[in-house]
């Protein structure tokens, strides 16, 4: 009932507040093609020279085939126009994070045959370090924050490097055709550089082809910009980039697609309910117990959806404790309860278990039946969570076809895990 109240509150915030949503494919065409994140300097020291990077640096074809030797590829064009405004993709408002950039190159490339391949690479060089680490932060905010129907974060890796490590993400667009594209962002002294791939289809580009090609590139601008280079790169799975808010929690990018809805999720911010709404008829999750630093609870509804249910959407407690024993004592307490639920409520049963692993925490997830009344049943997912001393639990309420399957709710408590990297420290 607490689940239902939220949600349908929720709902009427949304929709009275107003919020910002994208619509469009993840990528609307071969120029469409952009994401950044931080890439250490070569060296402390290093200053990019702006007047040294020019279109030269930029990949040819031959060196972009080594993506996917067995298509033909060829760049379609190179853009150097500081005034074009047009985004490259349709998640970041405008072209360039930097409002006024030295120089730019934007060159993109096709590949044909038995796939049908795009790639596009850029460079931007900013005025000074501080317009391009604000530029930085700007595009990442872009894309952690990212909605668009249908489209989700799958990956989250680090290229491991000498002298600084790069990020590589993929993303899925749910939409038909299906369609999965690969971001690798580097960022030194003065110089952002990005490259994406994307391919129709449920199954993106090899990782580690992707990692040696974005390698490539970074090369070219560090060996013309006096930096230190390296092939050595080693490839291993991070935590997804945070989120400009409530980075603890899930966010949109996160949320899977649903049944035939093509509209975007939205998220509340965070409140500070008396009571969980997470929490189920089986376990009533207390996170107001002795030794509680801070707790709040968030919800997801998909407000522009026609004929969805007020009851259908997601809801997640995040809740912080004064120690690492504290938070286990809660996410056993929630498992006891779940498991004895059969027993003290002769209505529930328990379809569904599975655990949670993932580097540096671990939880459980279930499918709740409960019968309302003679014949009608209703299902709860619920999942727990708990990384150190901070927990979530994940609560979904399917109504008929709004629901996911056992696999994408795990997966979903799984981020959630995840996202407690950015949960604060109680010491």
């Amino acid at each position: 009932r607490n689940t239902v109240l939220l949600v349908a509150a929720s709902v009427l915030a949304v929709l009275g507040g107003g919020f910002v949503a994208t619509d469009g494919d993840a990528l609307a065409s071969a120029r469409d093609l952009p994401y950044r994140e931080r890439l250490g300097a070569e060296r402390p020291d290093l200053v990019l020279e702006a007047r040294k990077i020019t279109a030269e640096n930029l990949l040819t074809a031959s060196q972009v085939a080594q993506l996917d030797p067995a298509l033909r590829w060829t760049s379609t064009g190179t853009d150097e126009d500081v005034d074009n405004t047009t985004p490259y993709a349709t998640c970041p408002p405008q072209r360039y994070a930097d409002p006024d950039p030295l120089r730019v190159f934007v060159r993109t490339f096709e590949g044909t045959g038995d796939a049908d391949d795009r790639v596009a690479e850029s460079i931007e060089v900013s005025r000074d370090t501080a317009a391009a680490e604000k530029a930085y932060a700007t595009t990442l905010s872009w894309y952690a924050d990212c909605s668009h129907p249908r489209v989700q974060l799958v990956g989250s890796y680090v290229v491991k490097r000498p002298f600084g490590d790069f990020r590589i993400l993929q993303l899925r667009s749910h939409r038909s055709p299906e369609r999965v594209f690969t971001v690798g962002v580097a960022h030194s002294g003065r110089v952002t550089s990005t490259m994406v791939h994307e391919r129709e289809g449920s199954t993106g580009l090899d990782i580690d082809d992707f990692a040696r090609a974005l390698n490539s590139s970074v090369a070219k601008v560090c060996r013309d910009s006096g930096g230190r280079c390296t092939d050595d790169v080693e490839v291993v799975k991070a935590a997804p980039p945070r989120t400009s808010e409530a980075a603890s929690f899930l966010g949109v990018v996160d949320m899977p697609p649903v049944a035939d809805i093509d509209e975007v999720w939205s998220g509340t911010r965070p409140l500070r309910p008396e009571t969980n709404p997470a929490a189920t008829q089986c376990d009533e999750a207390d996170f107001q117990r002795k030794g509680l630093e801070s707790a709040a609870s968030r919800v997801f509804v998909l407000p522009d959806a026609v004929g969805v249910p007020a009851e259908f959407g997601v809801t997640e407690t995040v809740g912080v404790f004064d120690s690492d024993d504290t938070a286990e004592k809660l996410v056993d307490d929630v498992r006891d309860d779940i498991a004895d639920c059969p027993d003290a409520n002769l209505s529930a049963k328990i379809t569904q278990e599975g655990k949670i692993e993932g580097e540096g925490f671990e939880g459980h997830s279930w499918k709740i039946s409960l019968e309302i009344k003679e014949g009608d049943r209703v299902s709860i997912r619920t999942g727990i969570v708990r990384r150190g001393s901070a927990v979530a639990q994940v609560t979904m309420t399917p109504v008929g076809d709004y629901n996911v399957s056992r696999a994408t709710w795990e997966t979903l408590v799984h981020r959630a895990g995840e996202r407690l990297v950015y949960a604060p420290d109680p010491s």
